[in-house]
């Protein structure tokens, strides 16, 4: 966590003039973590189809 309040507190000031992108993150970070959670079987048998 505190990793990413220091990356959101050092944002470029270019970054935030584009307000679609700074949404789009804060967006990102605001979602419940279930959202991740539930596409790990997904992600796993993609990186395991990948390996074969």
């Amino acid at each position: 966590m505190r990793e990413t309040l220091y990356f959101i507190a050092h944002l470029p000031e270019e970054f935030l003039a584009r307000k679609g992108e700074y949404w789009r993150l804060a967006y990102g970070l605001l979602q419940d973590p279930y959202h991740f959670d539930a596409h790990l079987e997904q992600m796993q048998a993609v990186l395991d189809a990948s390996r074969k």
